[in-house]
Formats: C-alpha cells, structure tokens, sequence
C-alpha cells in the first residue's frame, strides 16, 4: 500500500506549500480537495507541472460543502451534478485517475426511497459520462451512519456499483465512516465491499470521527492488516483537528510510520 495524505489535514496552508510539506516529508501521495485548487491556483498549466516535478501519486477529492447529488430540489442537484463534474474535467486536466465523490442523500427522511435511487443513479450515470469521456475513474465514497444516508451498509454501496455499472467506477472506502455502523464488525465490513478503488484512514471514538492517527480508539493495525488482503492501493490519512495543523502533521507520519512498520514485521514472520 501507498499512504497518502489529505491537504485538508494542513487547513488553510496554500495548496502547493501543503504539496511541498507533504512530499518533503515523505508520502507517497497527496489527496487535494478540489475547492483548495479553485482557492489558491490561478495557472493550471503551471500548477500541472508542479505536481509532476513533486513526484507524489495525486488523488482528487469533489466538493461536498451544500452539496447532493440526490437532493430533490432540481436546482440543488443540477448544480452539485455540475460542481462534481467540473472536479472531473480539473482531474483531467491535471492528470489526475481518481477522483472521490459523495453519493447523495435524502433531502428529508421522508423522501421516497426508489425516488432517491432513482435520482441518485440519474446523477451518476451523468458523472460517469464525463469521467469516461476524460479517462478519469470515480470512487463512490461509503458515508457515515447518520440521518438521510442511504450508501452506508456493504449492501448498498455494492448494490450501487452493481445498478450503474461502469469500468471506471469503485469504491472509496472510508474506514471512519464504516465504523459508525454499531451492528457490523470493520473486519466484515472491509471483507464485503467489493471493487476498492481508493481508502480513506482515520481514528475515531463513538463521538468522533476522522481524529488524527492514534488520537481515537480504532484497531488501526488490525484493519490494515484486513485491508492488506484485498487492496494494495493508496491510503489517505484524513485525521485532522483545525487549529493544531502542524502536531497534527507531524502526529499522522509518526503514527503511520509506526503501523506500516509493524504490518511489515508481521509479513515477515509470516514469510509474506
């Protein structure tokens, strides 16, 4: 595996200076929020070879912020349908494979469950238009249990993939959001997702969710030693806490460090 980071982890520092830290550092990869591209980025073409020059695996992430792809308002969708398909066209242009979505949402615990499906998959099969179209994939992230989600459960998320159908569509798997599902084990759940393009790692408590590594209480070790089975891609650390940006940048790459260290003492016993 590959271990990536978030720019989001470093807040408000300009993207290239986050680019900068994180491949200084030593991660393989960075993961930039498209919203932080729109803010800091004024050349594309310039900032294209930046990132080559960096040499880091870069991953995209959509806007999510009053967004839904599955929103009832006709407006609302069309807009956040646009907004995630220029994320697209930026990931082309920059050269960028993967770029994560969110998958919608009810607008209101009493929508029509086939009405959201229906509106959801509509959204989708309109987003995979333009990412086949520019030779980009799409990873469907699972979200966390909470009001209005409707891709939580191994079973949805897997059902979703099955009812579109695309080569260039997977999963972002999200172990925080997994682990919010009080009747499923991680372990289970990592075993029934199906078609893991992309990961996303952080540490959790039954409060919160994406804490710093080690900050939360999450078998970190041991959903990566799960994860190892099936996936041998890049994980993003998304731990971040705002205003302590820098421990917090430190704290992830010491942790990390010392997990994947691990993982590969225990390989090694095991003549892997």
């Amino acid at each position: 595996m590959k271990i990536s980071l978030s720019t989001k982890v470093l807040g408000k520092t300009d993207l290239k200076e986050s680019l900068l830290m994180i491949a200084e550092k030593g991660y393989h990869g960075a993961e930039i929020w498209a919203d932080q591209v729109y803010r800091d980025i004024d050349d594309l073409y310039a900032f294209k070879k930046y990132l080559r020059k960096l040499q880091l695996d870069i991953t995209l992430h959509a806007p999510t912020g009053d967004l839904n792809i599955s929103s009832t308002n006709e407006e609302i969708r069309a807009i956040s349908v646009r907004q995630t398909e220029s994320s697209i066209e930026l990931a082309a242009r920059l050269e960028v494979a993967l770029v994560t979505v969110h998958p919608g949402r009810k607008t209101s615990s009493k929508d029509d469950p086939e009405l959201n499906r229906n509106l959801q998959v509509e959204s989708l099969d309109k987003l995979l238009r333009t990412a086949e179209r520019n030779g980009v994939c799409l990873g469907i992230e699972n979200m966390e249990q909470r009001k209005n989600e409707t891709i939580v459960y191994p079973q949805e998320v897997n059902r979703l993939l099955e009812i579109v159908g695309s080569n260039n569509l997977g999963i972002t798997l999200d172990i925080a959001h997994a682990v919010t599902i009080p009747d499923m084990d991680i372990y289970e759940y990592i075993r029934e997702i199906k078609k893991i393009l992309h990961v996303h790692i952080s540490d959790s408590t039954e409060a919160i969710t994406h804490l710093p590594l080690g900050w939360g209480k999450l078998d970190l070790q041991g959903m990566l030693r799960e994860l190892k089975k099936r996936y041998n891609g890049i994980v993003v650390i998304e731990g971040c806490i705002p205003g302590k940006e820098a421990e917090v940048f430190e704290n992830n790459f010491l942790r990390v460090q010392e997990l994947t260290r691990k993982l590969d003492i225990e390989d090694k016993k095991l003549g892997n």
